[in-house]
């Protein structure tokens, strides 16, 4: 479309169009990709807060909607419970007027079906991913902020009185992408203010905060053991070494994990694939049944592997330098490694 408006900072000209779009729309679906995480999480609800209880759009108009499992993850946060998680987002959504994504840029992050790409929709889009894959009707990308928690409090609440609940909502958010703030670059030290004013207008205690959804239960606490028993370090050459692990689709079937515990025993597990002193990043890989495919997750230290570089370049996905993510196309999380591994060794890395 002709009349697409890309843009690549926070300015007002961009909340002032979206305002007008989404008070005008009968319909508004909110999505983020699939496999969501804290700042995917935060940032959908976080727009809706803004819709809801900002602009007062009547609830009914609008969706939360994701592709995939069904999580519990964050039952604590308001509005997680009015989230829907079905089959695939391309199924429920041609009717919808408006359809704002988050922590995201391309199709393929939200849904399964390649058909996606075909809706008639108008689509609005926040990011700040580098790299967008797709270029939507109304699009953000600003990447100069380390969550689209961060862009969403800047975009919609900076001048609000803010109240525990969205505090709660994006401090999730931005403590998430920011891994408590280890992966903030010097040019990102704005993002402390952000958290300030989170904390204190929310009276919030961090520690309190993060214990409402990053307990472990039992059987995500077994997986992450047989995630421990399964990792190897490994060597490719021209590439630093890496820690690898993964779990098998028999041991997911057998001990009858649904895809929201292993993402979860997967999230757990990644501080240690750049936490080993002589080893600098990794990845987990892990079977998914609904599309057939294995999940990639990866991480890496600074001024090593560029893992979006990586992620990008193979086709498998996306993400940041030091976080990113894909789906490879196999079943079998061998053959998955095996493919990633055959690529290293006819690539190179870059290191950032």
């Amino acid at each position: 479309m002709n009349d697409k408006k890309f843009y690549q900072e926070i300015n007002s000209e961009f909340k002032t169009l979206l305002n007008e779009k989404v008070l005008d729309a009968k319909s508004i679906v909110i999505s983020s990709h699939t496999s969501p995480d804290d700042d995917s999480i935060s940032s959908v609800l976080g727009v809706y807060y803004y819709l809801t209880e900002i602009l007062k759009i009547n609830k009914n108009k609008i969706n939360m909607l994701y592709t995939g499992e069904k999580l519990s993850t964050w039952e604590y946060f308001k509005n997680f419970s009015e989230i829907r998680f079905v089959d695939d987002i391309y199924k429920h959504i041609s009717q919808d007027d408006i359809i704002i994504f988050v922590d995201g840029s391309g199709w393929k992050r939200f849904s399964r079906s390649e058909e996606i790409a075909n809706l008639k929709n108008y689509v609005i889009c926040i990011d700040h991913h580098p790299t967008p894959e797709n270029i939507f009707d109304f699009h953000l990308v600003a990447t100069q902020y380390p969550a689209c928690a961060e862009i969403i409090y800047r975009l919609f609440f900076e001048g609000e009185t803010l109240d525990k609940e969205i505090c709660e909502i994006l401090l999730m958010g931005i403590l998430g992408d920011t891994g408590n703030f280890r992966f903030i670059k010097p040019q990102q030290h704005a993002s402390f203010s952000v958290a300030e004013r989170l904390v204190k207008d929310g009276q919030i205690t961090v520690e309190s905060l993060q214990s409402k959804y990053q307990s472990m239960a039992i059987n995500v606490y077994k997986a992450l053991q047989e995630f421990m028993k399964n990792s190897t370090i490994e060597q490719v050459d021209g590439w630093p070494d890496f820690l690898v692990s993964y779990l098998s689709p028999e041991y997911v079937k057998e001990n009858k994990l649904d895809d929201n515990v292993v993402s979860e025993a997967s999230g757990f597990f990644a501080p240690y694939l750049k936490g080993i002193r002589e080893v600098e990043w990794g990845f987990t890989v892990i079977p998914k049944f609904a599309d057939g495919m294995c999940r990639i997750s990866l991480r890496s230290i600074p001024n090593s592997v560029s893992v979006r570089d990586m992620m990008e370049k193979t086709g498998f996905g996306g993400g940041h330098d030091r976080a990113a993510g894909g789906k490879v196309k196999s079943g079998d999380p061998h053959e998955a490694i095996k493919i990633v591994t055959d690529w290293m060794k006819a690539n190179k890395p870059v290191i950032i």
